[in-house]
């Protein structure tokens, strides 16, 4: 017998497209993600930014999947705030299907523009930044992928 599950957090937005990846992105934001950046996406800590409503899950994929990958250091501005901290790297614990789920998840909970994430750019990303031995800093991502113009 099959059993569907539905996860409910708190402040999440109920949107019926990309629905399996959805649930999927949510298990690993609530096991990942969620103990720094909040159930709600507001963050816990006041070292890392709030993930609701944020210009980054705004712009292109392709930052936002090399932070995942290769983590990122402060300072990093978000909504005109500040914060200094040290996100992980996810690069050797989450596949191309995973990383695009998780992100896939916050752009539909706490974003209102953006393209889906597909498995494939992930595979691109993670190959184009294979040797990275470090985390991100905002300035290399800005340097990278400039910021869209409105």
């Amino acid at each position: 017998m099959l059993v569907a599950a539905t996860f409910v957090f708190a402040g999440c937005k109920p949107r019926p497209q990309q629905r399996g990846d959805a649930v999927r992105g949510a298990a690993l934001y609530m096991e990942k993600c969620a103990v720094c950046h909040g159930q709600d996406g507001n963050a816990l800590l006041p070292s890392c930014p709030p993930l609701r409503d944020s210009e980054w899950l705004a712009g292109s994929n392709a930052p936002l999947i090399a932070i995942v990958l290769d983590g990122m250091r402060g300072p990093l501005q978000v909504k005109g705030r500040t914060y200094n901290g040290l996100m992980p790297a996810w690069r050797d614990v989450l596949t191309d299907q995973e990383v695009a789920s998780v992100l896939n998840f916050l752009r539909l909970q706490w974003s209102e523009t953006g393209e889906p994430v597909l498995p494939a750019e992930v595979a691109r990303i993670r190959e184009n930044t294979s040797t990275r031995q470090t985390f991100w800093t905002e300035g290399e991502l800005r340097s990278q992928w400039p910021p869209r113009r409105k």
